[in-house]
């Protein structure tokens, strides 16, 4: 009985892991898909992007913070969810990154459109944007981690 209710539980980990990557995702490309077709224009321009990074960073936020939370849920986890504390470590998480993507962005962007283009849209951005979901997977669990009492 313990076996089985040990590879239930690490099944239901990688389940809920799995969806706090995968929703996020799923979220931003319908966030945008929404926005773009209401409310931006065709061309690309500084605003625009930064409207992009903005939805990133309420999809991933939103996706990891929601999944998990489903997660622990289905669990029925005897340890207590601590909502607010996975809220802000998650939320530091994934705009640590993107902040320092904006920087870089600010930096680039007044001098030249094609360095813009070819330093931070196809070189920067894929990989920040992935950072920052990885960092807020690990801001999501980063609170079991520091209220976990080592074991004895």
């Amino acid at each position: 009985m313990n076996i089985r209710k040990n590879s239930l539980s690490i099944i239901s980990w990688i389940i809920t892991i799995f969806l706090q990557i995968l929703l996020p995702q799923a979220l931003v490309f319908f966030l945008w898909m929404i926005i773009s077709q209401v409310a931006l224009p065709d061309e690309n321009t500084w605003g625009r992007w930064l409207i992009l990074l903005f939805l990133i960073m309420i999809g991933f936020i939103l996706g990891i913070i929601l999944s998990g939370w489903v997660g622990f849920r289905l669990r029925r986890s005897p340890q207590p969810i601590l909502l607010r504390a996975r809220i802000f470590t998650t939320s530091t998480g994934v705009v640590l990154p993107l902040l320092v993507l904006i920087l870089m962005g600010s930096i680039i962007a007044p001098g030249n459109r094609t360095d813009f283009s070819e330093m931070i849209l196809t070189n920067w951005q894929p990989k920040l944007s992935i950072a920052a979901l990885g960092m807020g997977l690990l801001g999501f669990y980063l609170p079991d981690w520091l209220l976990s009492k080592p074991s004895e």
